[in-house]
């Protein structure tokens, strides 16, 4: 019986066959030939990005499998389900004030959907929980679990002494003495925000200090903190406390949008492989992918790179034929780049005006060169002949544009964007 190929490998020769198969082609100018190429290349284009993104899946978790050898997660076993938790997630434990134990985020929410709306009994050592407004109550047993040495305790006396909550005044010298004894425990969440600290400063206190911070930082990340992984990934992005070093930043940035598809590590992995840095070969489709996962979800620094990235895609997979009506990436370009144009930013309205010029030098339709008109182009016979997808992507964009006063709107919506 043979055996199946690998899926990569079938893809890979999938990839080489639509190749193959385009070089063949014989060449010619006429319209209905072109259309034909592209519809070709588009299907070209998909596989090779499905392919590079299935590299990059397995890189992904090469990366992921490495990290937890060399730094095994701190995890607490539930005494209810018996499962070992991964605390460097700040919810994935309840504690209880009474007895300083706790249990899994799961289990708890499991008790409380019991019937009641709040749990009245710890699930553990059955002793009653104070109500909500016995504030002084409920602080003098956090006090005294962070006496006792609970390191999640110390770390939320210490925040209750920093921003004054429930009826704690704010004393700095309280807050760090507390919270730096939770990072003595490697409390995960505690190191981190110890790194905050020495990042911004505290008072009079601390003095901000990149160095120190990238040290602190850098202990928590290891520990799986993704709030440290991602302020870690950047600080070496940034050379922030030390050299620069992309290739960490990659690695800590692929960490964490591995456990949490974080917006601002998929922006920095778009920009690595966007220049082919850290360690990275250049990829447009890797680039692409990350930046887009950024941009949709409302990284702003992520919208001008991803434009730039489809123009880029666009005018390799065509071969240079980026107005290509039904295959154009100027729709979408154009639609990031008029959201960066909304935020501010010079650049990008430079950018917008340069693909407002370039999608008004022809008819989408017939292709006609607008320098031969004398007047504003107008409907011309062949636009009645295409799919209305045409029209409702125009459409679709002059609405998306509504921040933006666009003075030839009546030309644009002939054209093809």
């Amino acid at each position: 019986m043979l055996s199946t190929p690998p899926p990569l490998e079938m893809l890979k020769d999938e990839i080489d066959a639509k190749r193959k198969f385009i070089a063949s082609l014989p060449p010619s100018s006429s319209a209905a030939d072109l259309f034909s190429l592209a519809k070709h290349q588009k299907i070209l284009g998909e596989k090779e990005e499905e392919y590079e993104l299935t590299l990059e899946t397995q890189r992904r978790a090469s990366v992921v499998c490495e990290h937890k050898e060399l730094h095994p997660p701190t995890t607490e076993e539930c005494p209810i389900c018996l499962e070992d938790i991964n605390i460097s997630f700040p919810q994935s434990m309840s504690y209880f004030i009474c007895c300083g134990n706790g249990c899994c985020t799961k289990c708890a929410d499991y008790s409380r959907s019991q019937g009641v709306d709040r749990m009245p009994k710890c699930p553990l050592c059955r002793a009653d929980f104070p109500n909500p407004g016995e504030v002084e109550k409920v602080t003098n047993l956090v006090m005294q679990r962070a006496k006792d040495g609970r390191s999640w305790a110390q770390f939320q006396l210490g925040e209750n002494f920093l921003y004054g909550r429930h009826g704690s005044a704010v004393d700095n010298i309280e807050a760090l003495k507390w919270i730096e004894l939770a990072a003595e425990q490697r409390n995960p969440t505690a190191l981190c925000k110890l790194g905050d600290i020495h990042y911004y400063g505290l008072g009079d206190i601390i003095e901000p200090s990149y160095t120190k911070a990238r040290v602190v930082m850098k202990e928590a990340a290891d520990l799986g903190h993704v709030h440290a992984q991602v302020q870690l990934g950047r600080m070496y992005l940034m050379g922030e406390g030390g050299q620069w070093d992309k290739a960490k930043a990659a690695y800590y940035s692929t960490l964490t949008y591995s456990e949490d598809s974080h917006p601002v590590a998929a922006c920095h992995l778009g920009f690595l492989f966007f220049g082919g840095s850290g360690g990275f070969g250049k990829s447009m489709y890797r680039a692409k992918y990350y930046l887009k996962e950024s941009a949709e979800k409302g990284c702003e620094r992520a919208y001008i790179p991803l434009a730039l990235r489809l123009m880029e895609i666009c005018e390799v997979q065509y071969s240079g034929r980026t107005t290509i009506p039904g295959h154009s990436c100027l729709p979408s370009a154009l639609f990031w780049a008029r959201k960066a144009v909304c935020n501010g930013g010079p650049q990008a309205m430079e950018l917008v005006a340069d693909m407002e010029r370039h999608g008004q030098q022809s008819c989408a339709n017939c292709r006609r060169d607008a320098r031969y008109f004398s007047r504003k182009m107008k409907q011309c016979g062949g636009t009645k002949l295409f799919d209305t997808a045409e029209k409702n992507a125009s459409k679709i964009i002059g609405k998306l544009a509504t921040k933006l006063t666009v003075s030839n709107r009546s030309e644009s919506l002939i054209m093809l964007w």
